[in-house]
């Protein structure tokens, strides 16, 4: 899989999504953390974006924020940790997965503690900091009501990179 030029060699960022009726897939990505480590993100698009893109993704530590503009889709993947550091399932309080440019609006699935019983696929391991390791793979699927009707939604994501400085 092709990573951006925001990671190092060996980087493996992939996911596959189904939404309002449709198979998606994203081969390419990046790994961003917050300045306090409590935060990290991972984007995934299907083809890498440009050098600008990823340098204004770096500078703001946003991607929905740097996409907004772009009419491809992506997901992103928000890990809220407890505390700096460790990116592990122990240090998790919550994580949100961001449908952007999929057949309709922006979603956010927004999973809790309570949710993970059932998830049942959640991976963490690394750091949430600029420069350290970030593995993972986070897989659901489910249905939710959009407009009286319920609609499948699946994500796999699955990342081992290191987070951009």
């Amino acid at each position: 899989m092709a990573g951006l030029a925001a990671c190092s060699r060996g980087d493996r960022l992939e996911a596959t999504a189904h939404w309002l009726g449709t198979d998606y897939a994203f081969g390419s990505g990046i790994a961003l953390a917050s300045a306090d480590g409590t935060v990290a993100t991972v984007g995934f698009f299907p083809e890498a974006p440009s050098a600008a893109l990823v340098a204004e993704m770096k500078r703001s530590r946003s991607v929905a924020q740097s996409m907004a503009a772009s009419t491809a889709p992506f997901l992103v993947l928000e890990l809220r940790l407890k505390g700096p550091g460790k990116a592990g399932f122990d240090n998790l309080v919550r994580y949100s997965v961001l449908f952007a440019n999929m057949g309709g609006p922006s979603v956010a699935f927004n999973r809790q503690h309570r949710d993970w019983v059932k998830d049942g696929g959640i991976e963490l391991a690394g750091e949430a900091r600029a420069g350290a390791r970030l593995l993972g793979r986070v897989r659901r699927a489910g249905a939710t009501d959009i407009e009286g009707t319920d609609q499948p939604y699946r994500w796999d994501l699955g990342f081992d990179t290191e987070v951009a400085a």
